[in-house]
């Protein structure tokens, strides 16, 4: 079991690797532009497309991704029980209909490819994770304020523990009132300077180290990668192909060089445990631009003929406006950080705010 989840930590890392690598570091855009509208340039060579195409996203005010696994509650039972476990029919549906969305609006003159290299402040940020069409947490930044909500009761009852709702309740009664106000589904908001005070991050040089990693995925991509144009028309597709042994080496020796935090745990992987294939990431491009990302994560499974399960990433130049909804519960800071304190241990301080 713990051969298995090793292996399944490098497949993620490698297939990261492979997806985010051929695009990163395309942040310069034209400020003002809304984003690509022109056709697709068939007559490039299939990597230039795709670096075009990642590029072109930056030129947009407006950035949503939209990522869920293209499968249904049979088929998660079945791998499942062909990997000796079991999924209730609540837990397999819950994840068949599992969807994350992240939305980025830069402000009005601004692009993606502003905020990318640091050139502007003040974007709109909205990251959801919704199930079957009903929203079970969102994060929001609006303004240098965070806004969350969250639906406790949905979640449980959707994993089949809505009995634990009851429970939960009653030692909440005696918590903050943003605390309660959060369980019972109400947005609750926080000043961003106050979260950054409590998590003790400033931010600083973070800028440097996302440009160095965003180099050693474009240093992968250019030695491990090869891209293949599979069709053309309203929508190109791209076929991203690398070795599975030799992308996951490369993935955990650039990694742990630039990120020291993950040094630990990735000098627990071992890249020589994955099997030596060939994966595969598809790859659309519309309006010259990247429209959609997938992969079949059956190919890092023992009989990939057979088991498919596709995680795909949609992205649109497109969104609805991210607003700062109303009524939210301010979060007290002195009580949050005497929260936090005691749930580990009192190594908080108190002074948030």
């Amino acid at each position: 079991m713990q051969r298995r989840l090793s292996y399944a930590v490098i497949a993620l890392a490698s297939s990261a690797a492979l997806v985010a690598g051929c695009g990163g570091g395309s942040s310069g855009g034209s400020t003002g532009s809304t984003g690509a509208t022109g056709t697709n340039n068939s007559s490039q060579t299939p990597s230039a497309e795709l670096t075009s195409a990642f590029s072109n996203l930056s030129k947009a005010q407006t950035l949503t991704l939209g990522l869920h696994l293209d499968t249904d509650a049979a088929t998660l039972k079945g791998i499942a029980s062909d990997s000796s476990s079991t999924l209730t029919d609540a837990q397999a549906n819950a994840i068949a209909g599992a969807k994350i969305q992240i939305e980025v609006v830069a402000p009005s003159g601004k692009t993606i490819g502003d905020l990318s290299s640091g050139g502007s402040t003040g974007a709109a940020v909205d990251f959801t994770v919704s199930d079957n069409g009903t929203n079970w947490v969102t994060i929001r930044s609006v303004n240098k304020t965070l806004y969350v909500q969250a639906a406790v009761k949905d979640i449980l009852d959707a994993v089949g523990q809505g009995q634990m709702y009851a429970q939960l309740q009653a030692g909440v009664a005696q918590a903050p009132s943003f605390v309660q106000a959060l369980f019972q589904g109400k947005w609750v908001s926080l000043p961003e300077s106050a979260a950054s005070s409590l998590t003790g991050s400033s931010g600083s040089g973070s800028g440097q180290q996302a440009q160095q990693l965003v180099d050693g995925l474009k240093q992968i991509l250019a030695n491990d990668v090869t891209v293949t144009r599979t069709d053309t028309g309203t929508t190109d597709t791209l076929e991203l192909k690398a070795n599975s042994r030799t992308l996951a080496s490369d993935f955990v020796t650039t990694f742990s060089s630039l990120v020291p935090q993950a040094q630990s745990a990735l000098s627990q992987a071992d890249p020589s445990s994955v099997p030596n294939r060939d994966i595969v990431v598809n790859a659309g491009v519309t309006n010259a631009a990247l429209s959609q990302l997938s992969i079949d994560f059956g190919q890092f499974s023992p009989d990939p003929a057979t088991n498919h399960l596709p995680l795909v990433v949609d992205i649109a130049e497109t969104g609805p406006a991210i607003t700062a909804p109303s009524g939210a519960v301010q979060v007290n800071t002195q009580e949050l950080g005497q929260l936090f304190g005691s749930l580990l241990g009192g190594n908080l301080g108190s002074g948030v705010g």
